[in-house]
């Protein structure tokens, strides 16, 4: 879930190094993977795991941001966010036609099991 996050930061120019930081530490980072982490191995490991992670996410950022500026790559070029095409009016009804298709497959298992 954090790599569209992420790719929409690089657009808008962040570097590629926190946004790798950002990838690395964002999910085991998260309250539920705290919480069961302190359960299973305690705090003292916890807090161990927690700095370990936070080390190693910005020094891998910091070497993925030397690596950008020495090979002098600019990711903010490449990643396009936001393309759209002209769809066509098939596309649109075939869409229109499924969409109402699945609602409809919905609502008769949910009446089905009342």
């Amino acid at each position: 879930a954090s790599t569209p996050i992420a790719v929409a930061l690089i657009a808008k120019g962040l570097d590629p190094g926190a946004a790798l930081v950002l990838l690395l530490a964002g999910p085991a980072t998260n309250i539920t993977t705290i919480l069961v982490i302190k359960q299973m191995i305690g705090g003292a490991a916890l807090r161990v795991y927690l700095i370990s992670l936070a080390g190693v996410s910005l020094l891998i950022g910091y070497l993925v941001n030397m690596l950008y500026s020495t090979l002098d790559y600019d990711l903010a070029d490449v990643v396009v966010v936001g393309t759209h095409e002209h769809v066509d009016l098939f596309s649109e009804m075939a869409g229109f036609v499924l969409g109402i298709m699945l609602f409809w497959h919905f609502i008769a298992r949910f009446y089905k099991k009342t």
